[in-house]
């Protein structure tokens, strides 16, 4: 299937919560990020927002004076953020969206732990929606780092808040309902019979496809292989089981494998 050009079309969404108010980051449970979360979506300005993305890694060279000459060690890595957003016009005005925001952030110089969650592309557009089972986000772990005002010239009201990486990034997962469901595993082209016979699987979770995010297992890779795609390849003579799991689903039925 040839790539095409996706437009935001305003059903982009970043939701901030605190670490504490989420148990699992890697299958988020809707509940808790619906009832403890903040959609601030609405609020963030385009310009001076950094999107939650990869960065290089840095050095630190900051030494104790019994380490050994020329020691570095490995900084901050993988991910970065910064949002700007707008302030909202009274300020004690806790219940609309730009209230909600700023009384989440106004003591981020605090340092606090917090989960940033983008979601896109699967909203009505202008649209402030529940998130809700299945919905596919990528779930950033972070401090909160500063809080600066940018009220300069003839630039609108607004104040930017930086992020500091904490490590833990979950990419392209999948939000949980108030149960998990099963991941369904299929052979399109059957399975491998032979030693050296290559077979794909394909792995599906509340109607998204999933194959290249589950983890593929097998039971017994002597008899057959499974990669990170789902290419099963026959090794030698004997039976295998390939299931696959996700966070947020539940194991998925084996697939015997027989290789005569």
């Amino acid at each position: 299937m040839a790539d095409t050009k996706a437009f935001s079309d305003g059903r982009v969404d970043v939701i901030v919560i605190r670490q504490n108010q989420l148990t699992d980051p890697s299958a988020p449970a809707a509940s808790e990020i619906n009832a403890n979360g903040v959609n601030a979506s609405l609020a963030i300005a385009w310009d001076g927002t950094t999107w939650p993305n990869n960065t290089d890694s840095t050095d630190t060279d900051d030494r104790s004076i019994k380490d050994v000459g020329n020691a570095v060690t490995r900084g901050d890595a993988q991910f970065e953020a910064v949002l700007s957003l707008f302030r909202p016009k009274d300020i004690t005005n806790v219940t609309d969206d730009y209230g909600k925001a700023f009384a989440f952030f106004e003591r981020a110089a605090d340092r606090i732990p917090v989960y940033l969650i983008t979601r896109v592309l699967q909203t009505s557009p202008n649209v402030i929606e529940p998130v809700a089972e299945g919905d596919l986000v990528s779930v950033f772990e972070m401090d909160t780092d500063t809080f600066a005002d940018d009220t300069e010239g003839d630039d609108s009201f607004k104040y930017a808040v930086n992020f500091n990486p904490q490590g833990g990034v979950y990419p392209y997962t999948q939000v949980v309902g108030a149960s998990k469901n099963a991941i369904t595993v299929t052979a399109p082209a059957g399975l491998p019979t032979a030693a050296g016979q290559k077979k794909a699987l394909r792995a599906v979770l509340n109607g998204k496809r999933m194959t290249n995010q589950v983890e593929w297992k097998s039971s017994n890779p002597a008899v057959a292989t499974v990669s990170n795609n789902g290419v099963v390849v026959g090794v030698s003579v004997g039976t295998a089981n390939i299931t696959a799991t996700h966070p947020a689903g539940n194991v998925s039925t084996a697939q015997a494998v027989t290789i005569a």
